[in-house]
This record gives C-alpha cells, structure tokens and sequence, in this order.
C-alpha cells in the first residue's frame, strides 16, 4: 500500500512538472528567455562569488539594484538566496539561475502536492489546485526565470509552502527554519510566524529544541547585516539611492493611501484600444491571481462549517495586515506584469484554501476551473507582452 501511495504522488507530482514545463516553454517561445541563457541581473551570484573571494562588498554594476554605504557597494536584497547560489558559484563559471529558478518552482510544486495530500487531495484535484497556484496566479510572473527580484520571491514561495508542510506533519524546528529562510528572501514572510506556532501548537508540537534552528540561520543573517551595515537589522535596500533621497524614505504612512488603491485598481483602456495593466505599481492582486478569489469563495462557503474558528480568522487578519505592510513601501514594484509583492502571501492562502476544501461541494470545485483558465490565459499573454519586448 505504501509503495502505491508513494507510486501515486510520483505521478502527480510527473503531471504537474510537465504542466508547468509546458506553459514556462510557451512563455520562453514568445520572449526568448530560454534557462539556458545568461543573466545579467544576477545579484545573488555576484555576491556569492565576492563572499568566496573573501569580500563582502561587490564590484559596481549600473543595471543592478546596489547599496551605497562608506563608499562601497553591496547586493541590497535579503541574503539567502546568495548561501544558495554559494555551491553553484565553485562548480560554474557562470551559475545556471534560471535552472536554479525552475527547480525551486519544482520543489514549491512537489511539496504542495504532500500537503493537499495530508488533507486527502490526491490525483487529478491535487494537480488542478497545484497548477492553479504555480501557472494560475501571478506567481507565474516571479517564476519563469532567475532575475535577481524573481528568484527572492520564488524561493520565498517555496520556503513557505515547505514551512507549512512540516508544520501540519508537526515538525517544529523544519517549519520554523524553513520559515526563516523564505524571510531571508523576503522579510514579510514571518509575519506569518503566530500561523506557523499555532498550527504547531494545536499538535502540541512545541518545544525548546525547535528553535536551534531557525535561531542560527537568524544569527547567520544578523552577524552579514552587521558585518556589512553596523547594524543586526539592515540588509541593505534603505542604503539604495533610490530611498536615500526619498522624502519619507523606504517607508512610511505618507505611500499607503495611493498604495492601496494601486492594490485594487482596475487596468484602463488605452487610446489604442489595448488594456492597460499597469507594469509599475502593480494593479488588482485578484484579478491577475484569481486563486485569492477561489480562497474567498470557499471562505465566505465554508466558514461556519469549519471547525477551526481561529485559523478561519488568523489568515485573512494575518493577509490583511501583509498588504498594509506592502503599502507601505514607497514602490510597489516595477516593470513587471501584475502584482509581484502579493505574490509573497499566496501559499498562506492557498494552505487557507487546502484547509476549506474538504467542505466544498463539487459544483463549488467545478465553478474554480473558469477562474484558473482565467488567470493561466491573463498570466501567460500578460508575461509575453511586458517581457517579450
């Protein structure tokens, strides 16, 4: 029975590799983009190849988003995806990040089908929701290949997932480190951390020994910050030109009214008769990941009918509060297709998803199969036309 099961979850897991495959190389046709092509935003390496020679500043690059601090220049993003750049740096001579890219979205992928599967979601239902969040959602924009600002967010997006596996199979310490390292990408990423904890606690899952871990990838981090900046809290991004000569800096109350009206905004109709989306700033988050409409529907569909009261709350307070973090940022993101920094919440509320499921009716199953042809169609024409010029 056990090899049946694992035979199974191999097929699913064939099944949606080659589904995601597939729409990554319909996108690579129509921009050219193919993985095994150069990157020349290629942060992460560059930072990894200094660390190897000894230095922690990095040479000036004009294209690429720096720090500026006592006169020299540093990668200005959170740092792990350099600690996992570091082996392909000594094996390459130039590191394969868009190979890097798609494997990350392969393991994001094989764990969400280990999740649904811990629900008793397996099959062809477990591979429509796996294929919903990966090339149904704007996910898909940060996915396809191994740009600096892409890569922070897709390996975030699997760290997450990872994270909220181990959590419901009540592996503390994997959970909380894994958790740790998609923040190591994207710092936003642990305020979900209350989640995580209660998830574990309802197991009664917690003890001290599951802190070792994520407290020394947290020390790791401070010990660069400090090293780098004089400062355990600072990774660089405040030290960009950019928000140096901001009037309210990187963050403020002053970005969050237009912010968040940028949040929900509609594309316009341009005065050539094309729609548009926006590429700087972001435009509706549910429009362009209509998996957050599918969440809603099983929300407001399920919510009397779930037994866990307080993670029916905790996840939409926690999401709402994930925005409003957002914006606060003086940018929501340029010259991309969608709205990249929600990306970041999705496999929180895809878990949210994975959790209603159970009380759904099929017609309310079968009514999410327009919404993620939808959100393939929109996401796929919306890639080529920004990233094929």
């Amino acid at each position: 029975m056990k090899r049946f099961h694992i035979g199974a979850l191999l097929l699913d897991t064939l099944t949606v590799i080659l589904g995601i495959s597939f729409v990554f190389s319909v996108i690579y046709a129509y921009t050219g983009q193919w993985p095994w092509g150069g990157n020349d935003y290629n942060s992460y390496a560059i930072q990894a190849r200094a660390w190897l020679g000894g230095r922690l500043d990095v040479d000036y690059y004009s294209w690429l988003e720096l720090a500026v601090y006592e006169g020299k220049y540093y990668v200005s993003f959170p740092p792990f995806p350099s600690f996992v750049m570091l082996p392909f740096a000594v094996l390459f001579d130039k590191t394969p990040d868009h190979f890097i890219a798609v494997g990350s979205v392969f393991i994001g992928a094989f764990y969400c089908l280990r999740l649904l599967r811990h629900f008793g979601v397996r099959g062809n239902e477990a591979v429509f929701w796996v294929l919903f969040l990966f090339v149904g959602s704007n996910a898909l924009v940060t996915s396809f290949n191994g740009w600096v600002w892409h890569i922070a967010q897709n390996m975030a997006f699997t760290f997450s997932i990872i994270s909220l596996y181990y959590a419901v199979k009540g592996r503390g310490a994997l959970a909380l480190a894994f958790l740790v390292c998609a923040a190591g990408c994207r710092p936003f990423q642990l305020i979900y951390t209350p989640l995580i904890f209660y998830i574990l606690l309802r197991q009664k899952k917690i003890n001290p020994f599951i802190f070792l871990p994520p407290l020394l990838i947290g020390i790791a981090y401070m010990s660069l910050n400090y090293a780098r900046f004089g400062s355990i809290f600072e990774f660089g991004h405040n030290y960009l030109p950019e928000f140096l000569e901001a009037e309210h800096g990187q963050f403020g109350m002053a970005y969050v009214a237009e912010n968040i009206g940028r949040m929900f905004r509609l594309p316009q109709l341009g005065e050539n008769g094309t729609l548009d989306f926006y590429h700087f700033d972001g435009v509706a988050f549910w429009l362009v990941s209509p998996i957050v409409v599918s969440y809603l529907i099983f929300y407001v569909n399920g919510f009397f009918k779930h037994t866990d009261k307080v993670l029916m709350l905790c996840l939409p307070l926690l999401s709402a509060f994930h925005i409003f973090l957002f914006c606060l940022h003086k940018t929501l993101g340029g010259w991309h297709f969608g709205n990249r920094y929600t990306n970041d919440m999705l496999p929180f509320l895809f878990f949210g998803l994975v959790c209603l499921l159970g009380v759904q009716s099929e017609k309310i199953k079968r009514l999410q199969i327009p919404l993620f042809v939808f959100g393939l169609v929109l996401n796929v024409a919306g890639i080529i036309t920004v990233y094929g010029r």
